[in-house]
């Protein structure tokens, strides 16, 4: 497989950014699967109800499949990447 795939959620839901080399789209959550070309990507997500955003820089390899999910519930809120 020449592409790669994303699995984007939030909670609550959000806006979320991924750019990349090549790159640059923005959705709200959830996205269940994201092709993208092998590579790195800065994975930014936006919560109306928080300030700040939260960022995770993701590594993507060929026919692989990532999950990255911005939690906003706590005080201060935090991204995971499988």
């Amino acid at each position: 497989a020449t592409t790669a795939l994303l699995r984007l959620t939030a909670d609550p839901q959000a806006t979320v950014t991924v750019v990349g080399a090549r790159i640059s789209q923005t959705r709200v959550t959830p996205v269940a699967s994201l092709k993208l070309p092998p590579g790195s990507y800065s994975v930014t997500f936006r919560s109306p109800t928080f300030g700040a955003p939260v960022v995770a820089q993701v590594e993507v390899a060929a026919g692989a499949s990532r999950s990255v999910h911005a939690d906003f519930r706590a005080a201060e809120p935090t991204v995971t990447v499988r």
